[in-house]
């Protein structure tokens, strides 16, 4: 109950008037768009916070870039989802449900090919030596490339723990980028908390917050909601759809919604979000909390996400009250991809410096 009083009164701090100049953020964010070779129909939705401040602005590429008002629209947050997962996985240990630090070979009743301990820490932050997808999903996924996790279900990832399960480096002493390891990390946690994915979501964050618009089922929204995947050749693909893995990238959402959930996680005094924030691995290029990659000399936590026809980024400072959240309807395969995360450090670093 804790919790849901916590963040309730986060809600009623949180003011709706705009201050930060928009007008030069979306002036910048405009003349740096012009410089990429994006497809027609690209949207970029954009939303700011600072302090008790937001902003949101959008554009969308037809011959020119043009503004357009897409705050409310829905588009695939991808990998960020993780962040959620973590969200989620703290809130069970509040619940007293496992210890962060509880090795997982411990809680699942099979016979787990892997012995060397791995914790529920070590899904989150990405230590845990798991590759990057299981090894029994690749066939599938090479022959739905433009839906690749949406027949791995729970017998295939049970299969995988039991007879394929391996480990590229010792459990806790690497850093290696893992979907399969995010999404065990949900499979577990839910198993704890005797939810699905969705309803964990749902009940724990999305109605606490009033993300009223999130979910990872897209059969939820009216087809005009959702913008439109994008390939990376520029042409229309199909949404992603998630069982056993959901953790790893299944949440749909847009700006207002992600804009509610930076601002609960600037809020220092709920131990959840403490607990979510944490450093507990540090790596060469960035620092690890749960969920979240840390940018070391910013002390700024980030996330961004990828799938066949969306890419998003998100970074915010807790101390300063700041963040931005971008959405985009262009595959992470597309070749000016990787701008998106450079733009939203660039307008970071606008905001943080007053511009």
């Amino acid at each position: 109950m804790k919790i849901l009083i916590s963040i309730s009164l986060i809600l009623l701090l949180f003011s709706l008037k705009s201050q930060v100049n928009r007008d030069s953020l979306m002036n910048y964010t405009k003349d740096q768009l012009a410089e990429r070779s994006f497809p027609k129909e690209v949207q970029f939705a954009i939303g700011v916070i600072d302090e008790d401040k937001k902003i949101t602005f959008g554009f969308e590429k037809k011959r020119k870039w043009k503004e357009i008002k897409n705050d409310t629209s829905i588009f695939e947050i991808g990998s960020i989802s993780k962040v959620f997962t973590s969200f989620l996985l703290t809130q069970a240990e509040e619940r007293g449900l496992l210890q962060i630090a509880d090795t997982i070979q411990h809680d699942l009743d099979i016979e787990w090919k892997v012995t060397q301990p791995i914790t529920y820490e070590m899904l989150s932050n990405h230590t845990s030596g798991l590759p990057r997808i299981p090894s029994n999903m690749i066939k599938a996924a090479l022959l739905n490339p433009e839906d690749p996790y949406a027949d791995y279900d729970e017998e295939a990832l049970v299969s995988y723990l039991e007879s394929d399960m391996k480990v590229s480096t010792d459990p806790g002493e690497a850093y290696a980028y893992s979907n399969l390891g995010a999404g065990l990390l949900a499979y577990l946690v839910c198993k704890k908390l005797d939810k699905s994915y969705e309803d964990a979501l749902q009940e724990m964050i999305f109605s606490i917050l009033e993300m009223n618009s999130s979910s990872t089922d897209i059969s939820t929204y009216d087809e005009a909601q959702v913008v439109q995947g994008l390939d990376k050749k520029g042409e229309p693909t199909s949404n992603w759809n998630f069982k056993s893995l959901a953790g790893a990238g299944a949440i749909k959402s847009n700006v207002a919604d992600m804009q509610k959930f930076m601002y609960s996680q600037m809020n220092d005094n709920i131990v959840e979000i403490e607990k979510l924030q944490t450093k507990t691995f540090e790596g060469d290029q960035f620092d690890l909390a749960l969920g979240w990659h840390i940018i070391k000399e910013e002390n700024w936590f980030w996330h961004n996400g990828g799938t066949g026809g969306y890419k998003s980024s998100m970074v915010i400072d807790p101390n300063n009250k700041k963040g931005i959240v971008i959405l985009t309807n262009i595959s992470s395969g597309h070749k000016d991809a990787q701008f998106i995360d450079q733009l939203v450090f660039m307008l970071m670093k606008k905001i943080s410096n007053n511009e």
